[in-house]
């Protein structure tokens, strides 16, 4: 997932400024991190896991949406 991102980020760097593809490449590691997160717990959606960590992470996905 994450090859695939730096793939991405690196074909449009010449296309659009800096903090457009940081913000980006940020929203995917969150996304990647979230999907890895749901395989660790056999798909399901609720996390099995300290959800402190969870919450986290969903907090720090929405603030970045928010921003960007």
């Amino acid at each position: 997932m994450f090859d695939v991102l730096d793939k991405t980020a690196r074909k449009l760097r010449r296309r659009l400024p800096a903090k457009t593809i940081v913000a980006a490449l940020t929203m995917g590691s969150l996304t990647a991190a979230k999907f890895l997160l749901r395989f660790q717990n056999a798909g399901k959606t609720t996390f099995a896991g300290d959800l402190s960590v969870w919450e986290r992470i969903e907090q720090m996905s929405d603030d970045l949406a928010a921003q960007n």
